[in-house]
């Protein structure tokens, strides 16, 4: 993906859940009416380091090979934990009692979801996550140096 003429190069990959699952109209698409949904689109930005995931349905935040997200850190663990949209609110899962996570220093309760706002911190390990929208076209613009 290129956004303008000599502009920023993305290379993207998209993520989803039973890779060959079809339809009667085919395999699936983007959107919870597509069959069997895409989880998430990740897209790596060519010369930088900066690393876009747009969250379609879920992300999958783990330490394993194939995680749309993956966090190479001590204390992370494989498919650590998912964030979702759920009836319109963004909320984080850990899936499994050994995966210990935190939002704005509040340690979650295992299997039990809950509402993320924007801003908020999510602490796997040693990872540190800040859970942001883009809200403005600046959000893409390198920033200031020393900022």
């Amino acid at each position: 993906l290129q956004i303008g003429a000599e502009g920023i190069r993305l290379a993207g990959r998209a993520y989803r859940l039973g890779a060959r699952a079809e339809t009667a109209e085919g395999p699936g698409r983007l959107g919870m009416r597509g069959g069997h949904p895409f989880e998430c689109l990740r897209l790596e930005r060519a010369g930088s380091d900066h690393v876009y995931v747009f969250l379609v349905r879920m992300l999958r935040i783990g330490s394993e090979a194939d995680a749309p997200l993956r966090l190479e850190l001590p204390g992370v663990e494989p498919r650590h934990c998912q964030l979702q949209l759920s009836r319109g609110r963004f909320q984080i899962v850990a899936p499994r009692a050994e995966a210990r996570v935190s939002v704005d220093g509040v340690e979650l309760d295992p299997y039990v979801p809950l509402p993320l706002e924007i801003d908020s911190e999510i602490r796997l390990g040693e990872a540190r996550l800040r859970f942001r929208a883009v809200t403005r076209t600046t959000d893409f613009v390198d920033p200031p140096p020393g900022s």
